[in-house]
């Protein structure tokens, strides 16, 4: 052999065992939406505090869509109710809410026959966590077509200008705006949701066999959130 730097070698070696050592960066584990506007009923829409915003994270894991919303810090955790709200097959038509509703916990509601359904226990499927006004959904992307829709909403009580008022803030396609639909003049259908993909899969897989792929998804589709 000959030229052989040892300096050089050494350096690499030592580079190289310093990188094992190292742990690795993770990467992001979702998107994060945020919307800074608010409905306040008898008032109108109004842009929340400068430093406060609905936070929206979706992301998904071997068979599983997680959505997790961190509600603006004017919101009592301990007072303010939130709601998640799906079409799954993208039919224009609401399939499910799941609300968290303080002192009495998680509750969900069906939409049969053009009508939402009385609250009752939450499936055993729904995986659902509440950490001071930080509200995490996990559900199985096998209930979920490749496209479907997404809602969120956090209420609240308040003051506003001396008068006791009631306000919302919604993950939607338009501020105030989730439930009604004022064409059909129902809370049935899901124009405001936001419209989602799946993310793609393994050539040799499909949503529910544990094989999705674990990344960042990324979604233009949160029209008046801000990335």
């Amino acid at each position: 052999m000959k030229n052989i730097n040892k300096k050089a070698i050494t350096l690499l070696v030592l580079t190289t065992l310093l990188m094992a050592l190292v742990p690795a960066m993770p990467m992001a584990s979702a998107d994060v939406y945020s919307y800074d506007q608010e409905i306040i009923w008898g008032v109108g829409i109004k842009p929340l505090p400068p430093e406060d915003d609905l936070a929206i994270e979706v992301w998904y894991k071997g068979s599983k869509a997680y959505f997790r919303a961190t509600i603006p810090e004017c919101y009592d955790p301990e007072t303010s109710y939130a709601t998640f709200a799906f079409d799954v097959d993208d039919d224009d038509l609401a399939d499910f809410q799941i609300q968290y509703i303080p002192n009495e916990g998680w509750k969900y509601s069906a939409m049969e026959s053009m009508a939402w359904q009385p609250w009752v226990e939450v499936p055993s499927e729904f995986i659902l966590t509440n950490d001071v006004g930080v509200f995490t959904l996990k559900l199985p992307m096998a209930l979920l077509s490749e496209t479907y829709r997404f809602g969120f909403q956090a209420c609240r009580k308040m003051v506003y200008e001396g008068t006791p008022r009631n306000a919302q803030i919604f993950c939607s396609t338009e501020p105030g705006e989730l439930w009604y639909d004022s064409v059909y003049k129902d809370y049935v259908h899901s124009t405001y949701y936001v419209p989602m993909n799946l993310p793609p899969l393994k050539s040799d897989s499909v949503p529910g066999n544990g094989n999705g792929l674990d990344k960042p998804i990324p979604n233009d589709n949160f029209a008046k959130g801000k990335q």
